[in-house]
């Protein structure tokens, strides 16, 4: 599994295209025409945009009118805008009016022909990691936690508390070891009252908190211990990469107010020291789980008194009171899981992948010509982009030996060299990065 949130980040702007020696007429969006690594350098009969803008199928079976100054134009909505004497069509980025596609400086309007290379760049990408992931073995189920879990397992006697304006959470280190990628799923608890509980995570770094979970609880989940979904901003799962300035090092808090509880507050017995009860099942449970992830990421419950609180900014995290130790009480649980996760390995080796990168796009481009209805009727056009990607039978296909650099040559095929040569190559590649980081153990 990857993140590709941050694979795209740090890889769209490293391939594109060359831009026109006629940029008006064939307008390209900044992101494309700065990469480090353009895809012309491939095969420059068909992949330099003259030659992208004629054969590549872009929105026109739409047939967009003519862009008016006066209409207001939906985000996505299509116009053709005339410059000079040819018609360049265009794709509102955002809901406009009276802003000349022309003239725009990518705030208002993107030209379709830099749209829909965009978007073959951004699958190219995740096919790309995708591809090296399924060949590389690296999911396979041995070697990642796949199961989540809670981080107390046992399920003790219910204690009744009385509030005292405290702040109660959980303490988390993730351990920095990058490959791993932490996901904080549910919060579980026992309420006895309907309401909207705010659920605040912090972090060591900010003075105030990364994000508050409005979480509702209604009659029916009263009087029993309930879980509600923990997601990020973006309603996406609550990964500890979700917040990217505070992925390395320091600390979080997540836990709730006693002052924002409505009805009663109750707490858990719990105990991870097996060695005091050994005939407590639950005990052991709890213990055999926290052996299992405690390499990994830690816990640890926290309480702050009402005099050491700036609600609801992030509290001194030094002036925790820890009563708990191995033994304790705990007034809710979070079910997480954590797994295998190459994406910042990939990111701290990120040169290696951008010829495998650049061939890919390359060959995704070209076969979304090769199948475009512009193209059916020009024969001796889509033989040629089939000869480019495929290769002639006549044609024999060698390896360069390792003092020589990979070289595209047409005749051969970009796909079987790709195949062939370079995508096994970087599979190597990848195995070596990410093997010390394999290895985890399932969790039956």
């Amino acid at each position: 599994m990857f993140d590709y949130d941050l694979l795209l980040s740090e890889f769209e702007d490293k391939i594109g295209v060359r831009e026109s020696l006629k940029p008006g007429l064939f307008p390209l969006s900044t992101s494309l025409t700065s990469a480090e690594n353009l895809i012309d350098s491939v095969n420059q009969r068909f992949l330099k945009v003259e030659t992208l803008d004629k054969w590549l199928e872009l929105f026109e079976e739409y047939l967009p009118d003519e862009w008016d100054i006066g209409t207001p134009y939906a985000q996505g909505e299509l116009v053709k805008a005339l410059n000079g004497d040819q018609f360049v069509v265009y794709q509102a980025v955002i809901a406009n009016t009276g802003n000349d596609p022309i003239a725009d400086d990518g705030t208002n309007w993107e030209s379709a022909l830099s749209v829909r290379l965009r978007q073959i760049r951004t699958e190219s990408i995740k096919d790309f990691f995708n591809e090296l992931g399924a060949s590389s073995a690296l999911f396979n189920d041995n070697d990642r936690v796949k199961k989540s879990t809670k981080v107390f397992r046992a399920s003790s006697r219910r204690d009744l508390q009385t509030k005292q304006g405290k702040f109660r959470a959980l303490r988390i280190n993730p351990y920095d070891q990058p490959g791993f990628t932490q996901v904080f799923q549910k919060f579980g608890a026992y309420l006895t009252a309907a309401q909207t509980l705010p659920v605040y995570l912090y972090h060591s770094d900010n003075d105030t908190f990364l994000q508050q979970f409005d979480l509702v609880y209604t009659a029916s989940d009263i009087n029993k211990y309930t879980e509600k979904e923990l997601i990020d901003t973006n309603g996406n799962e609550l990964k500890i990469t979700s917040y990217s300035d505070q992925q390395y090092g320091g600390i979080y808090e997540i836990g709730f107010y006693e002052d924002d509880l409505v009805g009663d507050l109750y707490t858990w017995d719990y105990t991870w020291d097996y060695y005091r009860c050994p005939g407590c099942y639950n005990d052991r449970v709890s213990k055999n789980y926290w052996n299992i992830y405690s390499p990994y990421i830690g816990f640890m419950p926290v309480e702050y008194s009402s005099d050491k609180l700036d609600k609801p900014n992030t509290p001194d995290m030094g002036e925790y009171f820890d009563q708990y130790g191995r033994d304790g009480e705990l007034a809710f649980n979070l079910t997480f899981s954590f797994y295998d996760d190459p994406t910042n390995v990939i990111l701290d080796n990120g040169r290696f992948f951008n010829i495998g990168l650049k061939l890919k796009y390359a060959i995704d481009v070209l076969t979304f010509m090769k199948d475009s209805k512009r193209i059916n009727d020009e024969a001796d056009m889509k033989a040629g982009i089939k000869e480019v990607l495929y290769g002639s039978e006549e044609t024999q296909f060698n390896q360069p030996n390792e003092n020589q650099d990979y070289k595209v040559i047409p005749s051969r095929g970009l796909i079987p060299f790709y195949e062939k040569v370079v995508k096994p190559e970087l599979v190597r590649i990848f195995g070596k990065f990410n093997g010390e980081h394999r290895g985890l153990r399932s969790i039956a």
